[in-house]
């Protein structure tokens, strides 16, 4: 896994991300395979990813426990937060 800084959506939370390709950069990322892909090119796609389709909210600690397995562990919880 290739990480970087954490977007804007996600830095209060953590300050490094994994890399997201877009779809549209596939095709540069796959290139890097052949060698036809200038090192400046590839470097320039370990960005943070783009927070406009993203969504945050706090889900259940006991996701942090693989003996648990349940769907409900993504459901957003109440903050306490009026």
């Amino acid at each position: 896994m290739i990480v970087t800084e954490a977007n804007a959506l996600l830095a209060p939370i953590h300050d490094r991300m994994p890399v997201i390709l877009a779809p549209e950069d596939y095709g540069n990322w796959l290139a890097s395979g052949d060698g036809s892909a200038s090192k400046a090119a590839l470097l320039a796609l370990l960005k943070p990813a783009d927070t406009r389709c993203w969504e945050a909210y706090p889900i259940s600690r006991a996701l942090n426990s693989s003996a648990n397995d349940s769907p409900e562990l993504l459901e957003p919880i109440a903050t306490g937060a009026p």
